[in-house]
């Protein structure tokens, strides 16, 4: 996530890695297709929820790679890429990379060789 964020002078610090079970995983299953990002915030358990932090949740089934929903960034631990010449190709720091990216306000470009 650092080295696709230097160029902009960015570097981000890792305060914890939490291995949590989802809080109501119920609700997540009941939203399906374009609801599931609904689902979604239901998962965090109440405990681990901090204000002044990006909370990064790597789930295994998400019926896309990622999301940024204004209080947590949903990724798909298993998320499929297309190529960008230059880029990264590890799946995980770029889709979380452009979900944090979201988190700054940034929008999403027509240009397919972002990330």
């Amino acid at each position: 996530i650092n080295l696709v964020w230097a160029p902009a002078g960015l570097h981000f610090y890792l305060e914890s890695v939490v291995n949590e079970e989802a809080a109501n995983p119920e609700v997540f299953l009941a939203h399906k297709g374009a609801a599931e990002r609904f689902g979604l915030l239901s998962l965090r358990p109440e405990e681990s929820k901090v204000a002044t932090l990006f909370h990064v949740y790597y789930l295994k089934r998400m019926s896309i790679n990622g999301i940024y929903l204004g209080d947590a960034i949903f990724v798909k631990d298993t998320a499929s890429l297309r190529a960008v010449a230059g880029g990264i190709d590890e799946p995980l720091p770029r889709v979380t990379s452009h979900e944090l990216g979201h988190a700054f306000g940034l929008p999403h470009r027509q240009d397919t060789t972002n990330l």
